[in-house]
């Protein structure tokens, strides 16, 4: 339940505390991360994607906001952000934040499961990057599968 408390504030700074958990901050990155990421999925498909910054970040001793900029682990930040940028204009509405929020929230609660703790990967149904290959999905959830404990 403390791990729960301390992810739930949402901290001006984000960071890992000495103790490991992840603290979060309002961060404009994150949302529109999960956001362009996942959008187009439903609630628990936006919650999970907002899991895999969460899981990396305690994983990395980083923040959610470097974990979403770090380069070619989530595409909407790929090619320098140039696509990001264009996509945010025209799709990241403030209905689009507000469930981005509302996932980063619901991501914060699943993280202290353990059966969560480990998702640091997901792709589109389809395409079938390296890293996948041989790993067995944990979760299928609209047009993503997620992954367990791929480094």
């Amino acid at each position: 339940m403390h791990k729960l408390l301390i992810l739930t504030a949402l901290l001006l700074s984000c960071g890992v505390s000495q103790a490991g958990e992840v603290l979060i901050g309002d961060s404009e990155v994150v949302y529109q991360t999960i956001a362009l990421e996942s959008s187009n999925q439903p609630m628990e498909g936006q919650a999970l994607v907002a899991l895999t910054l969460i899981n990396r970040a305690r994983d990395r001793h980083t923040t959610p906001e470097i974990e979403a900029l770090r380069p070619f682990q989530y595409s909407c930040w790929n090619e320098g952000g140039k696509w990001a940028k264009r996509w945010i204009r025209r799709f990241y509405t403030p209905e689009a934040s507000q469930r981005a929020r509302m996932a980063l929230k619901r991501a914060i609660t699943l993280s202290v499961r353990p059966e969560y703790q480990g998702i640091r990967h997901y792709h589109v149904i389809g395409v079938h990057p390296k890293w996948a290959k041989g790993a067995v999905p944990v979760f299928r959830v609209g047009s993503h599968l997620f992954y367990s404990n791929i480094k």
